[in-house]
């Protein structure tokens, strides 16, 4: 019986789910959205209920108009487009008015954005207009190399690999036949794999066509008028370019040892920094601005609903490589070089999670990337305090880069402090119970008292 319930319940469950309401598509001219939020491009886009565009001043921003379908979906509780049945893209120039005066009259431009990581993992390139056309000529003209140089990678691999395979039939034979094949397997050592090129394609490309938009803060009014002169219907928003309200703190990412996937962070120097000593601590530098939160929160989704106009947020905008940390502990100074780490997984399951170690490019992380670049902070079993500083490539300090790490370590005597806490309670539970016993015995006495 239990069974055929269980089948039931499952059966309904599983229609309900297919059966689920399909989210209503609306037709709807959005704004399609390039920006840049500190630290990289990303795309989102302003539905036309909303009547205001949250962007950084002085940054970098492309848009489009477009007419599409628009649905709420209530497993991620955002709204979300569906371009494939209907993307519409409107023609015309964008007016961009502040103050009742129109002060620009924009129309599309070719534009390419994307990331060129070298000492900095995040390292945007932004070309537009001419340079764009440029740019595009550039990496056309490298992935044609590109081509040619695969294909003569291709080439010599084949003739490596049938060189291989001829000497391992060889080498066979010879030992069939009883014969010495040190001369055949010199020759197969000395073979040298060719090594394929790299591709020259950037990280993260976006091309496009859109309207280029470059303002200092303020509130802008912006309209999309067509080639008859019309304004579009739904294309008129209100435009609010914000700055940040600190720039250039330093802050840290302190990642300890035993749960490197979930990193504490430090984002002034009054915060102070409690650490057990019973695991690795590592300090990885970054510099931050402080913004709006209802303003960051609304340019990066502009249906967020969380953002708070009186409160302010750090965000990351940089990362500081190259740097030392000046340590000092007890009137004595060291300095740590940043280094490079590699987040290894542990295999045993009984105790699942990561080990962080050196990265090692030329063995045993060759083909990956290091994990994080940071400071392995020395911290020994017993309490003490450190305070540390940050320091560029020629010693400067950077501003705000102090911190203190306090190091705890639990104490023994925490079993008595608790028995200690508690004893009062403990004694008032005791007379309870022998105030309790007697009264009791008491009560017994007097009934036998009167009989």
């Amino acid at each position: 019986m239990k069974r055929v319930i269980l089948c039931v319940l499952i059966f309904f469950t599983v229609v309900k789910f297919l059966c689920a309401d399909i989210p209503e598509k609306k037709e709807e001219v959005i704004y399609s959205i390039t920006l840049f939020n500190g630290l990289h491009y990303s795309r989102t886009f302003c539905r036309e209920e909303s009547d205001t565009i949250y962007l950084l001043a002085d940054t970098d921003t492309f848009l489009t108009v477009r007419k599409t379908l628009v649905f709420f979906w209530p497993l991620t509780g955002k709204y979300l487009v569906d371009t494939r049945k209907l993307n519409k893209v409107f023609d015309g120039t964008l007016e961009i008015e502040q103050d009742n005066r129109i002060l620009k009259v924009l129309e599309t431009g070719l534009y390419i954005i994307y990331n060129d990581p070298g000492i900095y993992k995040n390292n945007w390139k932004v070309f537009i207009g001419k340079e764009a056309e440029d740019e595009s000529l550039r990496l056309e003209g490298l992935l044609k190399q590109y081509e040619a140089d695969y294909n003569e990678y291709l080439t010599k691999y084949r003739i490596y690999q049938t060189a291989k395979e001829r000497l391992i039939d060889r080498m066979q034979v010879f030992k069939k036949q009883g014969k010495d094949p040190t001369g055949l397997l010199n020759q197969y050592k000395a073979l040298i794999e060719p090594v394929p090129p790299l591709n020259p394609a950037p990280r993260e490309l976006s091309v496009g066509k859109q309207f280029h938009i470059r303002l200092p803060g303020g509130k802008y009014t912006i309209r999309l008028r067509n080639e008859e002169g019309l304004v579009l219907q739904g294309s008129e928003k209100q435009l609010v370019l914000f700055r940040e309200q600190r720039k250039g703190v330093v802050g840290y990412r302190i990642v300890p040892g035993d749960r490197w996937t979930k990193p504490d962070v430090s984002n002034l120097p009054s915060h102070i920094l409690y650490v057990n000593p019973t695991t690795d601590i590592y300090l990885i530098p970054f510099l931050q601005n402080e913004y709006n939160d209802f303003y960051y929160s609304k340019m990066l989704d502009n249906d967020a609903k969380g953002g708070n106009p009186a409160f302010y947020r750090w965000e990351e905008v940089k990362e500081i490589p190259l740097s030392q940390l000046e340590l000092t502990k007890e009137g004595v100074s060291i300095s740590l070089v940043q280094e490079e780490f590699y987040a290894e997984q542990l295999k045993s399951s009984t105790s699942p999670g990561y080990k962080i170690v050196p990265y090692d490019p030329e063995d045993t992380h060759k083909d990956r990337e290091p994990s994080f670049s940071g400071f392995k902070v020395p911290l020994e079993r017993r309490n003490t305090i450190i305070n540390l500083k940050l320091q560029d490539v020629n010693g400067n300090y950077y501003p705000f880069s102090e911190r203190e790490i306090r190091v705890y370590l639990k104490s023994g005597l925490s079993v008595i402090f608790f028995i200690i806490a508690f004893l009062p309670l403990l004694v008032m539970v005791i007379v309870l119970i022998i105030r309790q016993n007697m009264y009791r015995l008491g009560e017994a006495g007097t009934g036998k008292s009167g009989q």
